[in-house]
């Protein structure tokens, strides 16, 4: 017997290693019907037994057992390969290894299968060379890419890059081993099986001589395995971007292109790659696409058992949520869910109409069903199944709606304040990445990193500018730029703190100063005081029961005791008497806030998944990752406090509630108050029960993408538009309401302030 003298890669370790990643993705079997439960049955005799076949160079793959697949919107099919779990596990162990050691040599244009890249890698890079007046661009696609790959050319890779003369032969083996289709063994000459682990590696393998080469030619793409996107700043060099590679694939590779032509596209006219429709800066699921979604959601809910539905319902809506969630889509998002709901609906009617499903079972059945709108999921399964049973028809398909009045303005309303999202997010530059460069260039912000402009954004678009890294600098001209176009410009440091504000010239209205100092020590300055922490309590109070609002009646029950405290902590507040010494008041008036903060946070702690570990609020160097963002939050809303404060023309350092503090704006730390639930709060616990990943950097503090998260989820909340004193209108703006009805109240033209409370 022949050992083989090149084992590391097959390990007992490495083989076990192997088995769990099979185990995990829980793939069927392939011709030997042996299922990963079967396999797993006998465990350490198979992995055993597959140790020495390895070692002793006695292993040969079993034949791919071959299904065919239809093409998404199409009549043809593909041919797919499935493997056996024992050969699974082998090319798992040589596909861990090797993905990493080549993929430091792949191309950076490169972005499928790929650890380190992905589908929405590659669109972020498609959108950064849109910026950069890439102008042209030309989709292609390799004609049946897997199919037609030349053996010989792709051996003779194997051999440059493997090193290993028994893995290459592993990889002739797995290339030259036939199928069983329809019960018979065919014998391919060509190609390689789709469905194999090692396949998508080969294949990246396969193009890493075209990817030098575009590379070599400066030729500017974008490759996602065998879909391919030329980009040009001018028409005349895309064509010889197209004829070098037609004539690379057909000479070098034995490969051809779909025929889609060589005319390129202009980008102001849209185009489609990946699934996405780039136009006017937005990317978007494409028409073809979300309609293969809707078609495959319904296949897979009609076609299986209610029992199976979340294994094979899960893998396919994660997908959609993976690719395309991040991008322009939140109104095609809530359409699949819609479809979702509707075709599940019709199911468990059907399923139901012998043995009715109660609401338990429903609930226990849906529960770990992915679903596609974040709403929904902030909801929970209980809105769930309202709507289910509320779409449920008598024959069990869908009973269509009416369409009235209000449902027409309930649309036109979700699509303005849809364009209305987009258009904040523009408003607000957030830098977080180090040594960025801000610039002005004609009437344009611009923003570099490393030489390159990353964006551009006309002046009068702006709002605020937040910089939150290390480094970062910003010229005198857009400074200037700013201050003319009215841009606030605020510096935060690694914690979230902030530093600096960069305001247009604003002089705070001197009469106003010594209306604040006669309100510091009178009945006025205790009012406003009060109603502020009245204001908090109560807006604290409104967010638990936003986030619980779909919880058991019995589970409600728990925080009602709790929630009797926190009235209990009004009344006595409103009941201080406002006589008292100014220092005493504010004693007392603290003393029940922080008693009520207790209740509070310990409120918090039943709301925010268990695995963000959180356990009570930490304000200094808190080592809590959600204490980390909730800072990081508050900084941002304490800009826009001091923003607000500046404008109308109070002055910042002269307080009601906190006491003076020299160079402190402690009125920036009154004002913040009622707004610190509905706003920042309410931002980070969203991401928290949407399950968003939040890191750390070495230091301990925020990373430079969990920075960008709570930013843009803080902004996104701050630029909401609410029904408020019956009107239509964003926190921004009812924050900047408060502040003048302060400085109202402190000139006599209003008998009375309240602070603001926000609806749940």
């Amino acid at each position: 017997m022949k050992l083989n003298k090149n084992i590391e890669l097959f390990t007992p370790a490495a083989i076990r290693n192997a088995w769990l990643s099979v185990k995990n993705k829980g793939a069927g079997g392939g011709v030997d019907a042996v299922s990963v439960a079967d396999f797993e049955l006998n465990l350490e005799d198979n992995l055993s037994r597959l140790y020495t076949e390895l070692v002793s160079a006695s292993y040969v793959p079993e034949p791919y057992l071959q299904i065919l697949i239809k093409k998404e919107n199409k009549k043809e099919f593909r041919p797919l390969g499935l493997l056996t779990v024992k050969d699974k596990i082998v090319q798992t162990c040589v596909n861990t290894v090797y993905s990493e050691k080549l993929d430091k040599i792949f191309v950076d244009s490169s972005y499928a299968y790929r650890k380190s890249k992905g589908h929405f890698k590659a669109i972020r890079r498609i959108k950064d060379y849109l910026t950069r007046k890439y102008a042209f661009v030309l989709p292609l696609d390799i004609d049946n890419f897997f199919d037609t790959i030349n053996r010989e050319i792709l051996f003779e890779k194997c051999r440059d890059y493997f090193h290993d003369p028994f893995v290459e032969a592993l990889v002739k083996m797995w290339v030259k081993i036939g199928v069983i289709y329809k019960e018979k063994y065919i014998d391919t000459g060509v190609g390689i099986a789709q469905g194999g682990v090692i396949s998508p590696l080969l294949s990246n393998l396969y193009l890493h001589s075209f990817d030098k080469m575009l590379l070599e030619k400066k030729i500017a793409n974008v490759r996602y395995a065998d879909n391919i996107l030329l980009l040009s700043k001018n028409p005349d060099a895309l064509k010889e971007a197209y004829d070098a590679t037609t004539n690379f694939l057909g000479e070098k590779l034995c490969l051809r292109l779909n025929d889609s032509g060589s005319a390129g596209i202009d980008v102001n006219n849209g185009f489609v790659f990946c699934g996405i429709y780039f136009k006017d800066g937005l990317c978007r699921i494409s028409d073809k696409k979300i309609y293969g979604i809707k078609e495959s959601i319904k296949k897979i809910v009609s076609g299986t058992p209610l029992a199976q539905m979340t294994k094979k319902l899960n893998p396919h809506l994660g997908g959609v949520l993976r690719y395309y969630y991040s991008f322009d889509t939140a109104d095609q998002i809530k359409e699949l869910n819609s479809i979702l709901i509707n075709t599940l609906s019709g199911k468990i009617k059907n399923e139901s109409l012998t043995t009715p499903l109660t609401n338990k079972e429903l609930k226990n059945f849906l529960k770990d069903i992915i679903l596609i709108d974040e709403e929904d999921k902030i909801r929970g399964v209980t809105y769930f199944i309202s709507k289910i049973r509320k779409n449920e028809g008598t024959d069990g398909t869908q009973t269509p709606p009416a369409v009235s009045d209000k449902d027409i303005e309930r649309k036109i309303l979700y699509k303005k304040r849809k364009y209305k999202k987009i258009w904040y997010e523009n408003l607000e530059i957030v830098i977080c990445n180090e040594f960025s460069q801000i610039g002005q260039s004609k009437n344009k912000i611009t923003i570099r990193r490393e030489g390159k402009i990353r964006n551009e954004i006309s002046g009068d678009k702006v709002k605020n500018i937040i910089i939150s890294a290390k480094g970062v600098t910003i010229s005198s001209n857009a400074v200037k730029l700013a201050a003319e176009q009215n841009v606030k410009i605020d510096y935060f440091d690694e914690i979230g703190n902030p530093y600096a504000s960069i305001i247009p010239s604003i002089t705070p209205v001197s009469g106003l100063v010594d209306l604040q100092f006669e309100a510091q020590r009178s009945i006025k300055g205790k009012v406003i005081a009060r109603e502020l922490i009245l204001a908090k309590i109560k807006n604290q109070a409104s967010l638990i029961k936003y986030f619980i609002k779909n919880k058991s009646r019995l589970e409600k029950e728990k925080y009602s005791v709790i929630f009797d405290e926190l009235e209990t902590y009004l009344a006595k507040i409103k009941d201080i008497d406002l006589n008292l010494d100014t220092d005493d008041y504010r004693d007392k008036l603290l003393g029940y806030e922080g008693t009520s903060a207790v209740s509070y946070w310990g409120m918090v702690k039943t709301i925010i998944p268990k695995e963000y570990e959180f356990v009570t609020r930490e304000h200094k160097n808190p080592d809590n990752i959600v204490n980390n963002a909730l800072n990081y939050a508050y900084g941002i809303l304490y800009t826009r406090v001091l923003n607000a404060v500046t404008v109308v023309g109070l002055n910042p350092n002269i307080g009601f509630l906190h006491r003076e503090q020299t160079n402190k704006p402690v009125l920036i730390y009154d004002i913040i108050e009622p707004f610190r639930a509905p706003i920042a709060d309410r931002a980070v616990f969203a991401l928290c029960n949407r399950n968003v990943r939040l890191k750390k950097d070495k230091k301990g503090f925020l990373d430079n993408e969990s920075r960008s998260k709570v930013s843009k989820s803080v902004l996104i909340r701050l630029n909401k538009e609410i029904i408020h004193k019956g009107k239509e209108i964003n926190y921004s703006d009812i924050l900047l309401n408060q502040v003048k009805e302060i400085r109202g109240f402190l000139e006599n033209d209003a008998k009375r302030f309240k602070g603001f409370l926000s609806k749940w």
